[in-house]
């Protein structure tokens, strides 16, 4: 029961956002909203189904053993947009800068093979300050991967691409 308990903290972390005062001064401030009230607004009230929320990095240099990145700074997942199911991607900016780590790739990279397979629409909604470059590799390997895919599965399914 303890680790079930523990797990549902974990979950409640996450989902809870940065704080109001975080998110004040990165989204509302410039007229902007937080990740998951973009998903909220999007979607069909209820339709969203997260995918792989305690997903995180493995790197531990540069401090980054000490750093717990929320989601891994994407939230990925399929919902509905007036009843058509939809995959959908949203950087969350306020989790180490929405940047592109090597499992925030995988985590796209996954959600895109996913959304190819069932032929449903991808949409994502980018909104990072870039590559984790302090990662070294994993991250650049991953954004190739992530162009592939865009590649690939062009005239295969819709990808729309929302950029902040």
């Amino acid at each position: 029961m303890e680790k079930i308990e523990a797990l549902r903290r974990k979950k409640s972390e996450i989902t809870g956002g940065a704080g109001p005062e975080t998110d004040k001064r990165l989204f509302h401030d410039k007229g902007m909203l937080p990740p998951r009230v973009r998903i909220d607004k999007l979607l069909d009230p209820g339709s969203f189904f997260e995918l792989d929320m305690l997903a995180t990095h493995h790197y531990r240099d540069f401090g980054m053993d000490k750093r717990q990145i929320p989601a891994e700074g994407v939230i990925t997942g399929f919902g509905q947009i007036s009843g058509r199911k939809v995959a959908l991607y949203v950087q969350d900016f306020s989790a180490l800068g929405g940047t592109y780590g090597e499992m925030h790739g995988r985590k796209i990279c996954a959600l895109m093979d996913a959304a190819a397979e069932v032929g449903c629409p991808v949409i994502g909604i980018c909104h990072s300050g870039g590559l984790r470059l302090h990662e070294t590799l994993g991250p650049m390997e991953m954004f190739g991967q992530l162009f592939k895919r865009n590649s690939i599965y062009s005239g295969v399914v819709p990808q729309i691409s929302v950029i902040f």
